[in-house]
């Protein structure tokens, strides 16, 4: 049974809430867990980065500038960048949250598509809008984004693996992906524009329990003018597959049992 830190039965085991973007909060036994925050940072709060462009860590390098000293959860080439915007409490991936929750990552290569064209007609479209993100991303340090998977007390693993699974993911990563994180509980994966057929495929080999197809890339691509998915479709495909499967996008939740 899935108690809180103070030994009192929980009545559910596990929240998952899309916040809009990139920001998925899960909430467990009392705990939040907030992947790449959108909405906000709160102190008590356990922040899981998984990569650090802006639409990942602009909530959280603003909270950080404004003093906060929350917990994250990031890549060590990252510790740095991080520290010039505050004095958060930091720890790679690799050990535990309070002695009990285990966290783990493999860093992947994201999907490398040729989208010249379409960026520089959301330049045209709005200029101001492009100048400034691709600004932003001039300001980041380098590092490659990260799958994340937390495994609480009581046995349940919650994977994240952002949008690792495209068309060009290396056969041998996915391999050694499936081999250690197959057979999570609960799965949250990003399906990006073009890449439905490659997702679905890839995904049933994980045989996670609960999947959640999510939606991570919608909103900022819609801010750029670049071509935007709809989920529903490969969704209901994956059901069909005998996958439980479900689409997961900006202000939807889930509660598990």
């Amino acid at each position: 049974m899935t108690t809180t830190p103070s030994g009192k039965p929980f009545p559910w085991r596990l929240r998952l809430f899309h916040e809009g973007f990139a920001g998925i909060r899960a909430e467990w036994a009392g705990r939040t867990f907030r992947f790449d925050p959108y909405e906000s940072v709160a102190e008590e709060d356990q922040v899981v980065l998984t990569w650090h462009q802006p639409e990942h860590s602009n909530v959280l390098i603003e909270a950080l500038k404004g003093g906060s000293r929350v917990r994250v959860l990031a890549d060590a080439a990252l510790h740095p960048w991080l520290k010039e915007a505050g004095s958060p409490q930091l720890s790679a991936p690799g050990g535990y949250v309070d002695k009990e929750v285990l966290v783990e990552a493999m860093p992947y290569t994201p999907r490398q598509i040729n989208e010249n064209l379409a960026k520089a007609s959301a330049a045209l479209m709005n200029p101001t809008q492009a100048a400034r993100h691709f600004l932003n991303r001039s300001r980041q340090p380098e590092s490659d984004p990260q799958v994340v998977q937390l495994t609480f007390p009581d046995g349940g693993r919650l994977l994240h693996l952002g949008c690792s699974l495209h068309r060009s993911t290396d056969a041998e990563w996915l391999r050694r992906a499936q081999e250690h994180f197959g057979g999570a509980d609960w799965i949250v994966v990003g399906m990006e524009p073009g890449e439905e057929a490659a997702v679905s495929e890839m995904i049933t080999a994980f045989e996670g329990k609960f999947v959640h197809i999510t939606d991570l890339v919608n909103e900022k691509r819609a801010q750029l003018g670049l071509p935007v998915n709809i989920l529903t479709l490969p969704v209901d495909a994956l059901r069909d597959a005998g996958v439980e499967a479900f689409p997961f996008v900006s202000g939807a939740g889930y509660r598990y049992e």
